[in-house]
């Protein structure tokens, strides 16, 4: 659809207004609209309102091949969709001019600029890499697309986490946002761009124009700056000359304007990471940090430079490790060379406890399992805030590679005890399950024996004998009208209902014994079901006490 034209009212009121010092909005030529941003619930997904323009970015990840002459080094791709949605001069499947124009300043400004650090995407060199895709949709046109999609591009990367990777070997391991807290993206800077319109000859320029303001106008210029008052591209298609002077009155504005966004963004950032997020669990970083002899002021030094930075959200403990036996610098060097192999096999050990522990508990949510661990009756974060070395257990009077070997013999112990206690637990549970099962279903499948009552029952009779029949609800009927004539020698008026449930009822029926095979089958004609069962005091209490000692079982092994 072609783009609708201003009419001359349109246009001669926005021309008289901008030579009159003013905007038909209100604003003044440098002032930007209100810009609104926020977040959706999973990373990396934001929606920026700049006046009534409206751009939403979604950044996702996959693991793909690099390039094989850049081995080392992932991918940002952009995506820009201009759909009816946004204007109807848009239409769906054909790309147009500011569609190009847009995608292509958002690459200059975020690509080009090397603003995301792409060879912090590599996971195996040659092998596997992150390819970062940014999906930009318009959902309202009301001028300046390019500002607010850059502005909607940028947040979105610094708000997206991607899955953290483990690398042993040729082995790569994804792990998923309840095993491990996702990664933020290295960004190196934060591009923005500031849009400016020219009329009357270049005389005047305004910011952030409107989309009647863009008809009109004579000219256009974007330039895209970081806070570092680095020009990261300048774009100018077409339109009517500008000298030298207006670049640089532009630039200064810019810097101001690219400053303010700037502090909004992560300012947006710092709020929405201060919600409560249900996959985040709190991240334990320990910090050697080098001293000079004393380590109390080491630590308060560490503490305090800490505490002045702007983005501090966290809280700093001492870990108090006391002196070693040092040993002689050959032992030292075989001794690192282990030490990597055995954190390898201690990490793995932990993940496997870990996981048993979730399965256990049925934890969707990493908040949910830290909750649920301790450390010596200890939660986590008590732990290691209040850790103390165990002197009795670890003598530091020991050398490094005693200690070492104790603490390699310690996890292997643990390592098979888990193993055993968790094949154990197996069993029983089960066990349990499989007697549990047979407590749920209709009254077709399930365990009969809580319903029935020895006087429901002949007991003790040479000839006689009362079998227990499930009988469909739909054949209720059918059930009293024939069980007396399947067979011969079935008792008149025997049978009883004992219990019922939404699909059937559980009848009693007292017949001589030696037709009731011939019996059996005739009700199975029928799609009566003859449950197989003999009434016995000693074995309904043997089931009783089974359940129990398996309830009980679980429990303590739990």
């Amino acid at each position: 659809m072609k783009e609708t034209e201003p009419s001359t009212n349109e246009r001669e009121f926005v021309l008289a207004a901008l030579k009159d010092g003013a905007r038909i909005d209100g604003r003044k030529f440098y002032d930007f609209r209100t810009l609104r941003l926020s977040f959706g619930a999973d990373y990396g997904a934001v929606e920026v309102q700049l006046g009534n323009t409206r751009v939403l970015a979604k950044v996702s990840c996959e693991v793909i091949r690099p390039y094989a002459d850049k081995p080392t080094e992932g991918f940002l791709v952009f995506n820009t969709e201009l759909s009816p949605m946004a204007s109807a001069s848009f239409e769906v499947g054909r790309q147009t001019d500011e569609e190009v124009l847009v995608s292509r300043l958002i690459e200059k400004a975020m690509r080009r600029s090397r603003a995301l650090d792409t060879e912090g995407l590599c996971i195996v060199a040659g092998e596997k890499v992150w390819s970062v895709r940014v999906d930009i949709h318009f959902l309202d046109h009301d001028g300046n697309l390019v500002d607010a999609a850059c502005i909607a591009a940028i947040t979105a990367l610094l708000h997206f986490r991607r899955p953290d990777v483990t690398v042993v070997g040729e082995e790569v391991t994804i792990h998923t946002l309840e095993q491990r807290n996702p990664v933020p993206l290295s960004i190196h800077h934060i591009p923005i761009c500031t849009t400016f319109a020219f009329f009357d000859n270049g005389e005047r320029m305004i910011v952030d124009p409107t989309y009647l303001e863009e008809q009109i106008k004579e000219g256009d210029m974007t330039l895209t700056l970081n806070v570092h008052k680095e020009v990261c591209a300048m774009s100018k298609a077409g339109g009517i000359p500008m000298d030298i002077t207006q670049i640089l009155q532009c630039s200064k504005i810019a810097v101001i304007k690219v400053a303010e966004i700037t502090a909004q963004i992560q300012a947006a950032l710092e709020a929405d990471a201060k919600k409560s997020h249900p996959s985040i669990m709190p991240e334990y970083w320990f910090v050697s940090a080098p001293g000079e002899g004393n380590r109390t002021v080491t630590f308060q030094n560490f503490k305090a430079k800490i505490a002045s930075s702007q983005n501090d959200f966290s809280e700093v403990a001492p870990l108090p490790i006391p002196e070693f036996k040092i040993g002689t610098l050959d032992t030292l060097v075989l001794l690192s060379e282990d030490l990597a192999k055995q954190d390898t096999a201690f990490e793995s050990s932990a993940n496997k406890l870990v996981d048993i522990i979730r399965s256990l508990l049925g934890a969707e949510t990493a908040t949910k399992l830290v909750g649920s661990l301790s450390v010596n009756e200890k939660t986590i974060d008590n732990y290691l805030k209040t850790f103390q070395w165990n002197t009795m257990k670890y003598r530091t009077d020991k050398s490094l590679v005693e200690l070492a070997e104790i603490l390699n013999n310690e996890v292997a112990s643990i390592d098979t005890l888990m193993k055993n206690k968790m094949a154990n637990y197996s069993v029983v549970k089960g066990n349990l399950q499989g007697i549990q099962r047979r407590e749920v279903g209709n009254l077709a499948s399930r365990n009969i024996v809580p319903f029935i009552k020895k006087e429901h029952v002949v007991l003790d009779s040479e000839y006689l004998e009362t079998l227990v029949v499930a009988v469909p609800k739909t054949l209720y009927k059918e059930w009293t009208n024939k069980y007396e004539t399947l067979t011969h020698m079935v008792v008149p008026r025997s049978s009883t209902k004992i219990a019922e449930d939404e699909e059937y009822g559980l009848y009693t029926v007292t017949l001589f014994k030696r037709i009731v095979e011939d019996f059996t089958n005739k009700c199975r004609e029928e799609r009566f079901i003859v449950r197989d069962f003999k009434y016995s005091e000693d074995a309904i209490e043997e089931q009783k006490r089974e359940l129990q000692e398996m309830d009980a079982s679980e429990k303590e092994l739990w």
